[in-house]
Formats: C-alpha cells, sequence, structure tokens
C-alpha cells in the first residue's frame, strides 16, 4: 500500500487533466485513494485481463466422481446400493459438446434426485441448487483399500427435552455429512461450530469436515426435539467420503474417462462413498 501511494501521488503519472486516462480505486486502514493511468496502460490492462477471461471461459470445467452409494432403512438394513461415475457440468452448456466426444455421456443418464439429503449424491460443497443437471454413468464399485466407518455410538434423552445422537466417523482426508430430520422433528443443536444449525438451501443441513494424517475418530453429536413418536425415525444422516488422492483416488473407468475429454475441456476426477442411515 504505501508503494502504491506513492505512485499516486508521483508527478510521473500522467495528469488526468493533460490525458485520456482511467481510475483505480484502491481502499485500506487509512481511507481511500485515486490512481491515474494514460489511456493505452488501461488499454494494455484491459487486454491481458480480457484474454485471460477468455481463456478460462473458454475451457469446459467438469467435476466426474467414481461414487458408490449404500442405503439403510430405519432398522439398519440395506436397502439400496450402485455405483457410478457422478458427473457435474459446470459450464451452462452441460454436456452438450462434450458428448460427441464421449457417446455414452448424453441425457439418457441424467441423475435423478432421490428422496434423500442431498438427493443422494456425494455433494463435496453445498452447490446442489446452482448445478441442477448432473449425470450418472452406471459402473462397477470402486476398489478401495479402505472403507469410511461410520456408527451411532450412543443415544441420550436430555433433561430439556431433546434426543441427542453421537456419532463417531473414521474415514479419509476429507468427508461430508449431510441431515435431514424427519417433520415434526427440528435440528436443535450440535457439537459442531457455536452450536447453533444453519440449514442449507432446500433444508439438509451440510458438514464439511476435513483432517490430516493420523487423525483419531472424529466424533460429533446432534441434538432433535418434536413428537413422541419415533415409528418413522427422527432424521436421516448421511456421509460422504471423499479420496483426493493416493491409490483410493484413482479407478480403471475414471482413467480411461479422463482420457477421451477433448483438449478444450478441464475434467478432474476423485473417488466418493454415500452411506445413508435413518434413527
Amino acid at each position: 500500500m504505501g508503494v502504491l501511494k506513492y505512485l499516486a501521488s508521483s508527478h510521473l503519472l500522467a495528469d488526468s487533466s493533460e490525458y485520456r486516462h482511467g481510475n483505480l480505486v484502491f481502499f485500506d486502514m487509512s481511507g481511500f485513494f485515486v490512481l491515474s493511468y494514460p489511456a493505452r496502460i488501461g488499454t494494455i490492462v484491459n487486454y491481458i485481463i480480457g484474454t485471460v477471461a477468455l481463456f478460462y471461459l473458454s475451457k469446459n470445467t467438469i467435476k466426474y466422481k467414481r461414487a458408490a452409494r449404500t442405503f439403510h432403512n430405519l432398522n439398519g438394513e440395506v436397502v439400496k446400493t450402485d455405483s457410478g461415475i457422478w458427473i457435474n457440468a459446470f459450464d451452462y452448456s452441460g454436456l452438450f459438446h462434450v458428448t460427441p466426444h464421449i457417446p455414452e455421456l448424453n441425457d439418457t443418464v441424467r441423475a435423478p434426485c432421490e428422496d434423500a439429503p442431498f438427493c443422494g449424491y456425494p455433494w463435496f460443497f453445498p452447490v446442489h441448487f446452482l448445478l441442477r443437471k448432473n449425470w450418472y454413468l452406471p459402473t462397477p464399485p470402486p476398489p478401495l483399500s479402505e472403507n469410511m466407518v461410520f456408527k451411532l455410538a450412543s443415544r441420550e434423552e436430555m433433561p430439556w427435552g431433546a434426543t441427542r445422537l453421537n456419532f463417531e466417523v473414521k474415514g479419509p482426508s476429507h468427508m461430508t455429512v449431510y441431515v435431514r430430520p424427519h417433520d415434526p422433528f427440528v435440528l436443535s443443536s450440535w457439537s459442531l461450530g457455536d452450536g447453533i444449525p444453519v440449514p442449507s438451501n432446500g433444508g439438509d443441513y451440510f458438514v464439511y469436515y476435513s483432517h490430516g494424517l493420523q487423525a483419531p475418530v472424529w466424533k460429533f453429536w446432534i441434538e432433535l426435539k418434536g413428537s413422541d413418536d419415533y415409528s418413522d425415525g427422527m432424521v436421516t444422516v448421511a456421509v460422504a467420503s471423499h479420496y483426493f488422492f493416493g491409490s483410493n483416488q484413482h479407478s480403471p473407468q475414471l482413467d480411461a474417462l479422463l482420457h477421451k475429454f477433448p483438449d478444450w475441456s478441464f475434467p478432474s476426477s476423485w473417488v466418493s462413498t454415500y452411506d445413508l442411515f435413518v434413527y
């Protein structure tokens, strides 16, 4: 900031009354100041910005994951399991320009929204409401050398009328948890952040968790209030694991698909799992 202030007050800069110019406004703790520059410099700056912007905007950014999904009912029984390559296209045109290069990626494999937290897919960020077009290409399950472990450690009835569910999770360095209370239950508190749950767009609750190497078991709890009738369960909790590095990041199907994308696209991939439970 000191250097910029010196330049702003220097007589070496063009006088705005003598030359066509543009203005850059800078802010710092002591206020703001205006830096004027000749039109020719502004043209160069605009050209550079425009070139960089066009380069990146011309790239079709695509995220795709090898996903393995398992759904459990209230009794803990597996009611559904599948696996596939789940694809998010960040470009406004979706896969329209990619399909000619990879014919199997077309609208016949559009991913349906399941009646589950975040549509039943391992979202890494809560942006499901922005990226409404997704694709799910069935494949065999990914070969994982380690699996995430998620369990309900205990259940407590609290004096203030809430039911506390204590969870333990052991998994890779990046995991996400999705919580959906059943009507008429509400998620009143949890052991995360400031203790006040804030729903994502759509009403589900999203938790992002990461850790370093040799991390202990992750323990957290949630509290729910509502009816005394638990026959349909109080809450659905899903947890996703994301393998960003190491041998679990890759699979033969992911690597084969990567080489099919055209040069003007920008694909990135990893392996994820999605496990759903009802309590």
